[in-house]
Order: structure tokens, then sequence, then C-alpha cells
């Protein structure tokens, strides 16, 4: 009875797992996979970028505004980190730092 049981597990198996396995190719599934998280995260980078730069913008337009103006006299190096900081997404969205990575 137990080595029934377990011949008919073993082919259920068989029959289940095989044709999935010869079918798919996991290399292909894993670099899929990673490639559209890549494209995912370009695309998020570069939202980013452009929302920093609008705000940037934005704040520069505003310094008339007193609650702005106070806030910008508090944080004077903002300016200089928001800068590096769109550089730094520009760089990741446009695919160079991937490029680097797999060189």
């Amino acid at each position: 009875m137990k080595k029934t049981r377990l011949l008919l597990v073993l082919v259920i198996l068989i029959l289940l797992v095989v044709p999935v396995t010869a079918q798919a190719d996991v290399g292909a599934m894993v670099e899929d996979f990673f490639a559209d998280i890549e494209t995912v995260l370009t695309a998020i980078a570069a939202t980013a970028a452009f929302i920093g730069l609008v705000a940037l913008g934005m704040i520069y337009v505003m310094t008339p505004v007193p609650f702005v103006a106070s806030w910008k006299q508090k944080n004077p190096e903002m300016a200089q980190q928001v800068f590096w900081g769109l550089i730094i997404l520009i760089f990741v969205s446009s695919g160079a730092a991937v490029g680097f990575l797999s060189f």
C-alpha cells in the first residue's frame, strides 16, 4: 500500500513538474524579472528627477513668500543638495549606472 501511494505521488510530481520546467527557461525568467524591475526603477528615477526640478524652481519663484524665504534662509545648502540629488537621479534614470554596474 505504501509503495503504491509513493509511486502515485512520484508519477503525479513527474507529470506536473517536468512539463513546466521543460517549457520554462529559468535563466530567461530571472533576466526578464530584473529587466522589468530595471524599467520600473528607471521610470521612478526619471519621475523623481522631474518632480525635484519643478520643486526647486518653485522654491526659487516663491522666495517672496515669507515662510518659504525663512525656510530657505534656514537651509542655505538646500539648493546644492537638491542639485546633486537631481544629477544622481538623471544619471540613474539614463541607464548609465546600469551600464557601469554590468561592465
